[in-house]
């Protein structure tokens, strides 16, 4: 189970999604809507600069919200946002997720003492018990957070080291073989016996080299590796207003949204 996404995308992003659409769920006034914004840009520039990405105002973007805007606003930004704008139950009610992802969360491989987990299963508990006195409709994912904290018991880890973010890698790979919608196990299959069969080059993520560009793509890659040196590269804009043309500019090779040419050195 991806423990994060439990807590950040099955309940936090639909908690505040009511907050911004659902009459029943404590919908914000327009005013109050801007007021969040607001709050967001001014502290968006009081960040750390490790933080490279900015969360995009709420009343129009929070549908869109990626992972990393909700993790962010979750752990960092919620209490100065949403403070004396939202109802206090309500913002006493989102803050339990936050107290519990402090207690179990984060990527140590050493074991979470039995009293945090303990805490943290108390407050996601109460969290869901709050849900269901203010009327909010309790959902599949929010029945799985209370479970986290049993699986960082069982795993003898924090909850973010049981995600599978090192499998997301692969899905590319099986998007790719996927043709159809029939017999998609048979189609896998077939794509690793042509692979291994036939010797098709691949890429370091596993898919097979269609052209000769991503394979010598793949080789200036591996000599840039070998030689430990910094892959260099440079990003230009086209000055037309219409269609304009970016540039990725690498060592060996340059890459347009429209062409795709090596460069005559």
């Amino acid at each position: 189970m991806k423990a994060l996404k439990a807590i950040t995308i099955g309940n936090y992003h639909r908690r505040i999604t009511g907050w911004i659409h659902q009459r029943k769920e404590g919908q914000l006034s327009a005013l109050l809507q801007t007021r969040i914004d607001q709050r967001l840009q001014l502290y968006g520039l009081c960040k750390p600069f490790e933080f490279d990405r900015k969360i995009r105002p709420i009343s129009t973007c929070v549908n869109k919200y990626k992972h990393h805007e909700l993790r962010e606003l979750l752990m960092y930004y919620q209490y100065p946002v949403f403070y004396d704008i939202v109802k206090k139950e309500d913002l006493i009610n989102v803050m339990r997720l936050q107290h519990a992802w402090l207690l179990i969360g984060g990527s140590s491989t050493k074991p979470i003492p039995s009293e945090d987990t303990k805490e943290a299963r108390e407050a996601i508990g109460t969290y869901i018990k709050e849900l269901i006195e203010l009327k909010i409709p309790i959902r599949s994912m929010t029945h799985a957070s209370y479970h986290i904290p049993d699986d960082v018991d069982n795993m003898q880890c924090a909850a973010e080291r049981n995600a599978t973010w090192m499998f997301e890698s692969v899905q590319s790979i099986h998007r790719v073989a996927l043709k159809t919608g029939n017999k998609p196990c048979e189609q896998i299959r077939n794509r690793f016996i042509e692979r291994f069969k036939y010797h098709h080059p691949t890429t370091t993520d596993g898919k097979i080299m269609d052209s000769h560009v991503l394979f010598e793509i793949e080789v200036a890659k591996a000599a840039q590796i070998q030689n430990k040196q910094q892959v260099v590269v440079e990003f230009k804009v086209g000055k037309k207003k219409e269609n304009p043309t970016t540039t990725v500019t690498l060592p060996t090779f340059k890459i347009s949204n429209k062409l795709f040419k090596k460069i005559v050195s």
